[in-house]
């Protein structure tokens, strides 16, 4: 009998100011993170002015699986290597990671720690400004 995968849900949030280049560059990080075939839903405000109108402001990905971290962990740090403004922290039962400036080994290891438990718990993922 096939056991049923262990999900959790994983909220990226942005901690102090967020201004119109955060909510753009939040935008690219939901696209990067579907590009990658997680499902992600986004909240968005609307700004005046702005082409589109909306720019992300959070990003939520609903049930992800367990076998999916290490993608949510890559991409978050590939989308920070891009974005070096941003220092990014990611939360999981009482632990906190810091992704920003990791090289391929230190992203091994964060993601055995977080598949390391019984139930990783729910992800928060901060973005704040350096």
């Amino acid at each position: 009998m096939k056991q049923p995968q262990l999900t959790m849900s994983v909220d990226i949030l942005t901690t102090g100011t967020c201004d119109l280049d955060m909510m753009r560059d939040l935008n690219d990080l939901a696209s990067e993170l579907q590009n990658a075939d997680l499902s992600v839903e986004t909240a968005s405000a609307e700004v005046p002015g702005v082409k589109d109108g909306g720019l992300t402001i959070a990003i939520a990905l609903a049930e992800l699986v367990l076998s999916s971290i290490s993608t949510l962990v890559t991409v978050l740090s590939y989308w920070n290597s891009k974005k070096p403004k941003y220092a990014v922290t990611l939360k999981s039962q009482g632990t906190t990671f810091n992704l920003t400036g990791l090289d391929k080994n230190e992203i091994r290891t964060v993601v055995q720690k977080l598949k390391a438990g019984d139930s990783p718990g729910d992800i928060v993922v901060q973005v704040a400004k350096r």
